[in-house]
């Protein structure tokens, strides 16, 4: 066999060698590129997991949390008003009497619930008042100048039972009124009431 004869045996040995090595090549650069994007998926996984936590509409577990707690101190919330105990006590303020200047009060508060109800005080004091000079607008206390043992008393009032509280002003002017009393028992501001007197 002659030169010319082997020629293209030689080319077709080269076309083939660079066929192979370049498919070669190409190959492997495709496998890099796969476990390049396994790699990139691989980074967003964590964000997924991470929305777990997130409920229909996109509002999170931690938001939600952070709504029944407001929800739960809201006054108006029925939460709320399940804490408030409300007194089953009947007030009622009237004028005794009035002679030259001196004004005779009866406070009174009945128990209208069927059970009894018991009434928890700080302090040795059993009611406050105040009296409103409605010419020159001073106010004048019961607690006020006093001094009254810091001492917590618990007192039970049965079924329909009434207390009664008496209180005497004297030396006042002439002049309107107005008269506030109430039990000082925790809570007892609602058994407040008012009531307004002339001295002539």
């Amino acid at each position: 066999m002659n030169v010319k004869s082997k020629r293209p045996i030689f080319i077709a040995v080269t076309v083939f060698i660079i066929v192979f090595i370049g498919a070669y090549f190409f190959q492997s650069n495709n496998n890099g590129n796969s476990e390049e994007a396994r790699g990139v998926s691989g980074t967003v996984q964590p964000n997924q997991n991470n929305t777990e936590g997130i409920g229909k509409g996109g509002e999170s577990k931690v938001e939600k949390n952070q709504s029944q707690k407001r929800q739960e101190f809201n006054p108006t919330s029925k939460k709320a008003e399940k804490r408030v105990k409300l007194v089953t006590l009947e007030s009622n303020l009237e004028v005794v009497s009035i002679t030259n200047g001196t004004v005779q009060l009866r406070f009174t508060s009945k128990n209208i619930a069927q059970t009894d109800l018991t009434l928890t005080y700080s302090t040795s004091q059993k009611y406050e008042y105040e009296l409103l000079n409605k010419a020159d607008g001073t106010i004048t206390r019961y607690s006020d100048g006093k001094s009254f043992l810091q001492v917590i008393k618990e007192e039970t009032i049965a079924p329909n039972e009434v207390l009664s509280h008496e209180v005497r002003l004297s030396n006042l002017s002439i002049g309107d009124y107005s008269f506030s009393m109430w039990l000082t028992f925790a809570g007892g501001i609602q058994t407040k009431k008012t009531i307004d007197f002339k001295i002539e």
